[in-house]
């Protein structure tokens, strides 16, 4: 891939479901060529949509940054 071709967030195409788990909330999200995976503990359908919006933001902002360490140590 060359530096021009812009890098997609892993989590881009995401979807969610809102599943209701008395008293509280989760949010099912199944991202492509990933198994389902579920963020629990909400306590309110309002929270779990606010989560949704959030995760969103952040896939649009991009891939997220590595972090490289150097396993050398300096002179």
């Amino acid at each position: 891939m060359s530096k021009s071709e812009k890098k997609q967030h892993p989590h881009l195409g995401a979807t969610y479901d809102i599943l209701e788990k008395h008293p509280l909330f989760a949010v099912q999200v199944e991202i492509p060529g990933a198994h389902p995976t579920t963020i629990s503990g909400f306590k309110s359908r309002q929270d779990a949509e606010q989560w949704i919006e959030r995760h969103k933001a952040g896939i649009a902002k991009g891939p997220p940054q590595r972090v490289r360490f150097n396993s050398r140590p300096k002179s």
